[in-house]
């Protein structure tokens, strides 16, 4: 999720022949992103009852976190997009 900023930076300050190469690693990101908050969102809803899910509440706010962080790749993707197709 902080290769995001990186990427950010990137997408505005590198040469132009980058920014599609860019555009890519935000793709795999958002695919990793997508497969991670996948496969804890499962785990979690095996642990949905009980004590388990009050000892490991915080990890739904990491659900969350890899949400956000997959909306926002995927937000500054289309923007990287918008910029090459002109």
């Amino acid at each position: 999720m902080t290769a995001l900023d990186d990427l950010r930076w990137l997408s505005q300050q590198a040469k132009p022949q980058l920014v599609a190469d860019v555009a890519t690693t935000l793709g795999m990101l958002s695919a990793g992103l997508k497969a991670a908050s996948s496969n804890l969102r499962y785990d979690l809803f095996q642990l949905a009852s009980g004590p388990a899910q009050v000892k490991h509440a915080g990890l739904w706010d990491t659900a969350a976190s890899l949400d956000r962080a997959m909306q926002n790749a995927g937000e500054l993707a289309a923007r990287i997009d918008a910029r090459i197709k002109r």
